[in-house]
């Protein structure tokens, strides 16, 4: 049996998915969360890496050296662009882009997804993910994005994870779930609320929300959207791992 490797960088992003499976087994990889499942169509190795794209490339490298996996599966939220995008919506990504003050770089993946999944079963939009190191602007990277970038949404990891697939010659798939709708901003760095290695600091979101109050209802918010987008990416998950080939 194939064994394929997916790719989260929170844990909210695939709690969902590994309680579905109850025949798990929990282990460390490189300090990366690792869990092991079966269907009856493939071997996972789910890992867990952590927010931004050093943690990305980190724990991509890792899991395709360690588990040598036959396709790589990226998964998570994001972040509307465009007003046509809901909460919940899975995107499919066509096209894979890093951005960085103003500039669009198109990330290399000469294996594409296709090789390895199919995606006749899975209920998805094509898009465009575009990979920042920060939280933007949505409505000023609205103005720069080429016209030709379909159905736009913003992540932090993906183009760290392509980079290392593209590397290693594994084929990709990466789909994400809309976490916040184009009219939602997120008022605050990443750096707010996370150490130098972006994971998440209780002491300095509770700062966060001394210094701007106002950010309690927007944790609230994401709190509530990100559950719902966690659904349904659990649900086109499973159907894509549990697939026949």
């Amino acid at each position: 049996m194939k064994t394929i490797g997916i790719i989260a960088a929170l844990p909210e992003e695939a709690n969902q998915i590994i309680k579905h499976y109850p025949e798990k087994k929990h282990s460390k990889l490189q300090g990366f969360d690792l869990f092991r499942f079966s269907t009856d169509t493939y071997h996972v190795s789910l890992i867990i890496g952590g927010m931004g794209p050093k943690n990305a490339y980190n724990c991509a490298k890792a899991i395709i050296e360690a588990e040598n996996p036959e396709a790589i599966l990226n998964i998570g939220f994001c972040g509307a662009i465009t007003e046509n995008l809901r909460i919940g919506d899975i995107i499919l990504g066509e096209r894979i882009f890093s951005y960085s003050n103003g500039i669009f770089n198109e990330a290399l993946t000469s294996k594409k997804f296709g090789e390895a999944f199919s995606e006749k079963h899975i209920q998805a939009c094509s898009g465009s993910f575009i990979s920042s190191s920060e939280v933007v602007d949505k409505h000023e990277i609205l103005k720069i994005i080429p016209k030709e970038i379909l159905n736009p949404v913003l992540e932090m990891e993906t183009a760290a994870v392509a980079e290392v697939c593209e590397k290693f010659n594994v084929p990709l798939m990466a789909i994400r779930s809309v976490s916040d709708q184009a009219t939602e901003e997120i008022d605050f760095k990443i750096s707010d609320i996370t150490d130098e290695n972006y994971k998440i600091k209780i002491s300095k979101v509770i700062l966060a929300l001394i210094r701007k109050p106002p950010l309690l209802m927007q944790f609230i918010r994401l709190a509530k959207n990100s559950k719902k987008a966690a659904t349904t990416l659990k649900d086109t998950v499973t159907k894509i791992i549990e697939q026949t080939p």
